[in-house]
């Protein structure tokens, strides 16, 4: 019975040993994950969001990172960013003075706590503000009784993405999502067409069209003759010029919005980003391996833990008394 009970005692020897070493495991649990900002962008005013969490409920200090067309590596860029225990969103704040030129921008994140470390996915921002130069060859036919046809053909820039068209049954009006019926999705250097119904078949309707980059760059606005197209007093990329080939520029286009492009004008982006994880990484640079468990799982864990030796040791008890 000796060697029963001295082989109980190693067993929760083990045992307990095993438990205490848990907290010590899940000290680096520590995550950030990093959002995927809008690209490309002609906008270099924006936050970059990150969430970091530590399931040991720490105080975690965030420092952002980046690097720049001419930059020979990553370097900090404002303050560090203190987070409560357990961690907390917050964002990087990128502005002008970071990115002043057109380029390729790197960016990511580090989080630290209690001397663990996690590093997020780096994120690519490509910053653009070259305009398209204006779309040639404007035509405009009616078709039919309720429908007119616009003929027009892009300028060999690289640049253009797509092309806007504006309507209106008035020769001075705003081109703006108010007025604009439809887009193309066109390249440089190509014929495009747009064919639109109108409301009222007896009247006459005028049109402007406009080329926009991949990043929200808008060229100079082109259309019908003696139209007078007003736009908002907010500043456009890329000025209005004569454009080649029968082109009408439009008068009154200057200082025109970046149109169809929303948020643009606000410097925000247009759709959500996407939360980024740490694939990729080298284990030494993650926080975590792989997905971030829940605070949940984990407590569910130490709780089995502490379910097995308590039933060893009420095991170890019952055959120690019968023994005696």
């Amino acid at each position: 019975m000796n060697n029963l009970l001295k082989s109980i005692i190693l067993i929760i020897f083990i045992t307990v040993i095993s438990i205490t070493a848990v907290p010590t495991a899940m000290a680096g649990f520590l995550s950030i994950r990093l959002e995927e900002p809008k690209n490309p962008t002609n906008d270099n005013s924006f936050n970059i969001t990150f969430v970091t969490l530590d399931t040991d409920s720490r105080d975690v200090v965030v420092k952002c990172f980046k690097k720049g067309p001419v930059d020979g590596g990553f370097s900090q860029f404002g303050a560090d960013i203190a987070l409560p225990a357990g961690g907390n969103s917050g964002d990087c704040q990128v502005d002008s003075t970071l990115m002043g030129s057109q380029g390729t921008y790197q960016f990511y994140v580090e989080a630290k706590a209690d001397g663990d470390t996690a590093t997020s996915s780096t994120v690519t921002v490509e910053y653009k503000t070259q305009a398209p130069a204006n779309p040639y060859n404007f035509s405009k036919e009616k078709v039919g009784t309720c429908e007119y046809k616009i003929k027009f053909k892009t300028s060999n820039d690289s640049l253009t993405h797509k092309v806007e068209i504006y309507m209106s049954s008035f020769t001075s009006f705003s081109a703006d999502s108010g007025t604009k019926v439809g887009e193309v999705g066109i390249g440089s250097d190509q014929e495009g067409e747009f064919t639109t119904s109108i409301s009222d078949c007896n009247k006459t309707y005028y049109f402007v069209i406009r080329a926009f980059d991949d990043a929200g760059n808008g060229s100079g606005l082109v259309g019908d003759s003696n139209t007078n197209v007003i736009t908002k007093e907010v500043q456009v990329a890329g000025p209005v010029t004569v454009a080649p080939a029968g082109a009408i520029p439009v008068s009154g286009a200057t200082g025109g919005e970046i149109l169809g492009v929303s948020g643009v004008s606000e410097g925000v982006a247009t759709e959500e980003g996407q939360v980024l994880g740490e694939e990729g990484l080298p284990s030494a640079e993650k926080g975590v391996e792989g997905e971030v468990e829940d605070e949940a799982g984990l407590l569910t864990g130490r709780n089995l833990l502490l379910l097995l030796i308590a039933i060893i040791l009420i095991g170890g008890v019952y055959l120690y008394r019968k023994s005696k």
